[in-house]
């Protein structure tokens, strides 16, 4: 089955444009996905310190959106995790 809510792997291909959302909606930051895996990504910003820790990533392929976790910063790039969304176990 395949994997709903994750971005397709960009590695070794190129970046692809994204944003985040957060604050209820209300708040959106474009950025740059220059790797996604099944488990997490790497993205770029031009302004990493107002990224919060939370927020939901929409890639602008097409792809479903994913509910990300900071758990690395350095320089202009982070590093996130997809949270696993338990709604979807039967």
């Amino acid at each position: 089955m395949a994997d709903q809510g994750r971005p397709p792997s960009t590695s070794g291909g190129a970046p692809k444009r994204g944003y985040i959302v957060f604050d209820g909606g209300f708040s959106t930051i474009d950025c740059v996905v220059h790797y996604a895996s099944n488990s997490g990504a790497n993205l770029k910003f031009e302004n990493v310190e107002d990224v919060p820790l939370r927020f939901l990533l929409h890639v602008d392929d097409a792809s479903p959106s994913s509910q990300c976790v900071v758990i690395w910063r350095m320089g202009s790039l982070l590093g996130v995790d997809f949270e696993k969304d338990d709604s979807r176990r039967a």
